[in-house]
């Protein structure tokens, strides 16, 4: 499983676009990975082909800089879960 925090800064890293992406989005279509994007900060995540498609762990894709505490806590409950769900 990979968790990934997505922030501008993470998708204007070049290593990120060039290499890590690609590289766990070709392991999750062949079944191999589930990816888990969570959304830190305003950014262009859901304009990105391949990485968009992968359901946020963030209600509505809301940032977690815009939830409440009881919203932020509610979005890590549900990572916990997902990688405990992980067979």
């Amino acid at each position: 499983m990979a968790i990934l925090l997505v922030s501008s800064d993470f998708l204007a890293s070049e290593c990120i676009a060039s290499i890590e992406l690609p590289s766990l989005v070709r392991a999750a279509a062949s079944g191999g990975c589930r990816i888990l994007p969570v959304i830190v900060n305003p950014c262009v995540f859901s304009d990105l082909p391949g990485l968009s498609d992968f359901q946020a762990a963030n209600p509505e894709g809301r940032p977690l800089s815009g939830l409440s505490e009881h919203e932020r806590d509610e979005t890590f409950l549900r990572v916990a879960r997902a990688v405990k769900d992980q067979p």
